[in-house]
């Protein structure tokens, strides 16, 4: 029978090697990625490539079997926000539905993720020019010279 301890570890060495293999990918798409795996969480960093931006990176980690990220802003502090799904295993089930040969889908993956990745990156920035030069929509005071219940309410009592 197994124990609940090594259950443990052999989900934590399965989430490293995956992290491993995650990180060799994005090394290949010229990203400069922090390897944090000896961490009690492991996780990825990735630093963002745009530097026209304030988002700092992304930090790629394993929840629940999958690869996920979530903003971050270096790589020695807590993420923030959403969490969005890098399902690469699904990608490569995709990519083999076209061809047979799993390298030709590897590296199809491999160019795919990398390209999310960048996608991301730039729709953040993207997003930031915007909220920064939107100008301030102007404050619209009410007055209703209504009737003040809550008074009455408490003078009656």
């Amino acid at each position: 029978m197994q124990l609940f301890v090594e259950f443990i570890d052999r989900k934590h060495r399965e989430a490293k090697k995956k992290l491993k293999l995650v990180e060799k990918l994005l090394k290949k798409g010229d990203f400069k990625v922090v390897s944090k795996l000896n961490e009690e969480d492991p996780f990825i960093y990735l630093s963002n490539p745009n530097m026209d931006s304030n988002l700092g990176g992304i930090r790629i980690y394993e929840i629940g079997g999958s690869i996920a990220y979530k903003v971050q802003q270096n790589e020695d502090v807590q993420p923030y926000g959403d969490a969005y799904l890098l399902d690469l295993e699904e990608m490569f089930h995709d990519y083999m539905t076209e061809t047979d040969d799993e390298k030709k889908a590897g590296k199809q993956v491999i160019k795919s993720a990398n390209e999310e990745l960048k996608k991301f990156f730039a729709k953040s920035a993207e997003a930031e020019s915007t909220l920064l030069n939107k100008e301030p929509e102007p404050k619209v005071i009410m007055k209703t010279g209504g009737t003040d219940y809550a008074s009455m309410l408490l003078s009656r009592m």
